[in-house]
């Protein structure tokens, strides 16, 4: 299913669903029981943390092709998290965050829409009714939404002023309705939430339960990630 250029979704039936979000758990499944098996080869051998990687580098191969970039951006930062709490050694870790930054770097440039979004979000007020349209109606509805809000379901920018008001946006719409606070206090939610999965990861590992502790991690940074990125932008 293709939507403004990109063939990113699975229609099925009247939902549509996108393949990355299944690449994304998948993954974080595959590295939490190679890494449970491959623990103590991953302290001494660069060679197993080069194997995860490569197959990462498929998966973002195959995303880029649809394409998704941002979904490639997590899961790059998703696998390097967890590579390093499982205990990567540091200087190897320092290596591969600098290859991967160059190379995401790279493709962020190489395409001229993606350049473009990048000097968009650095001042949006400059192509306010081009490229930067979302992002002024963005930040419109948090100027809006004052401290307090407007209301629940008071809030006029999702009547159409806001293009992807119902996902990529929703957080905007948040802050126009519930305010500055209720914002901050939704973003504090997610932050908790994060914070007590990794929690819970930290026991499984201390109680030799790798591969639960590690799919657990994953998690967390597939989720904290995510919303970073997703708030980043409205």
């Amino acid at each position: 299913h293709m939507v403004n250029g990109s063939r990113r979704w699975i229609g099925v039936g009247p939902f549509t669903v996108q393949a990355a979000e299944f690449a994304k758990f998948a993954l974080v499944i595959y590295l939490a029981g190679y890494l449970a098996r491959n623990k103590e080869a991953l302290v001494a051998d660069p060679i197993a943390l080069v194997r995860p990687l490569a197959l990462v580098g498929m998966l973002c191969a195959l995303l880029l092709l649809e394409p998704d970039f941002g979904s490639v951006v997590v899961m790059a930062a998703v696998t390097g998290g967890v590579l390093f709490l499982a205990g990567a050694r540091l200087r190897h870790f320092l290596v591969i965050v600098l290859v991967v930054g160059l190379s995401l770097g790279v493709l962020s440039v190489l395409q001229p829409y993606r350049l473009q979004r990048l000097v968009t979000f650095l001042d949006p007020w400059a192509v306010a009714y081009g490229s930067g349209y979302q992002l002024t109606q963005a930040l419109i509805a948090f100027g809006r939404g004052d401290l307090f809000g407007l209301g629940l379901g008071e809030g006029i920018q999702k009547l159409l002023y806001l293009p992807e008001a119902h996902n990529d946006f929703i957080f905007a719409v948040v802050a126009e309705e519930l305010g500055l606070v209720g914002a901050l206090l939704v973003f504090g939610l997610l932050i908790a939430l994060v914070l007590r999965i990794f929690r819970i990861a930290g026991a499984a590992v201390a109680d030799g339960r790798a591969f639960a502790g590690y799919l657990a991690y994953g998690v967390a940074l597939l989720l904290g990630v995510q919303c970073v990125i997703n708030v980043g932008v409205n």
